[in-house]
């Protein structure tokens, strides 16, 4: 057993593939999303066995929720990875948008990473280990979108990871991975047109696998692969939009 992972939005298409290529590189996982908890457990049913703990029905627009299961569950446990994976996007228009839509994505996307990143820091230093934080940010914290609130807090994020990564060394690193379209249940319903022009904008020629990215996670999560590397902002969208 390596340690453990702690990964955020477990339940969705992204968060279950890292968690089970954490699960099969040897970490044990702390599964946190939104998904009520027997749904969450059966959606990680393929990897029970590396189970530590699962947290379901969490509201990570409320970062107090969060805190309180840090601070109860978590302290002097083997924590060595973080993942802030957990993220929405509401709302669209700027005119259109709400004071409440914008906190919500600023609480989750962007609040609850730096509070885990305090407590999974201040464990960490505690312990005496080393560990390391990744980051999901997006493609629109680099080159924008129409959605002010979620391409400030993906903005945000990347800014969070830099200045977290020039505090915490040498134990600790910090790094972000931005995917680009990925076959995930949120874009199932994606008509022909609109995945064959998306992969003729990418280099790769098609659209990414979840565990693609997952891959790119443990990479970043294993310090005897990637101890060299932090505050790196990976660009993991196959070469989606390069040139443009």
């Amino acid at each position: 057993m390596i340690g453990i992972a702690l990964v955020t939005g477990a339940g969705g298409g992204l968060g279950t593939a890292i968690c089970k290529v954490l699960a099969k590189k040897g970490f044990r996982i702390i599964a946190v999303d939104l998904l009520e908890e027997e749904k969450l457990k059966n959606q990680l049913s393929e990897i029970r066995a590396s189970l530590e703990l699962i947290f379901g029905g969490v509201d990570f627009s409320k970062p107090e929720v969060v805190t309180a299961i840090v601070e109860s569950f978590l302290p002097n446990k083997n924590w060595t990875v973080l993942v802030n994976n957990a993220g929405i996007s509401i709302g669209g228009k700027l005119i259109d948008g709400t004071l409440e839509q914008w906190n919500a994505m600023m609480n989750v996307n962007l609040t609850v990473p730096f509070v885990l990143s305090q407590a999974f820091v201040r464990n960490v230093n505690k312990t005496g280990g080393g560990g390391s934080i990744i980051n999901i940010s997006s493609m629109a914290g680099i080159i924008g979108a129409k959605k002010p609130g979620y391409a400030a807090s993906k903005a945000g994020l990347i800014g969070l990871t830099k200045a977290v990564a020039m505090q915490v060394g040498p134990n600790i690193r910090c790094n972000a991975v931005y995917p680009g379209a990925m076959n995930t249940p949120m874009t199932a319903d994606w008509d022909q047109k609109t995945r064959q022009a998306i992969a003729k904008n990418t280099p790769i020629g098609r659209i990414a696998e979840p565990e693609e990215i997952a891959q790119i996670v443990a990479f970043l999560a294993d310090s005897e692969q990637s101890g060299f590397l932090t505050g790196a902002i990976i660009n993991a969208t196959g070469g989606q939009y390069l040139g443009q």
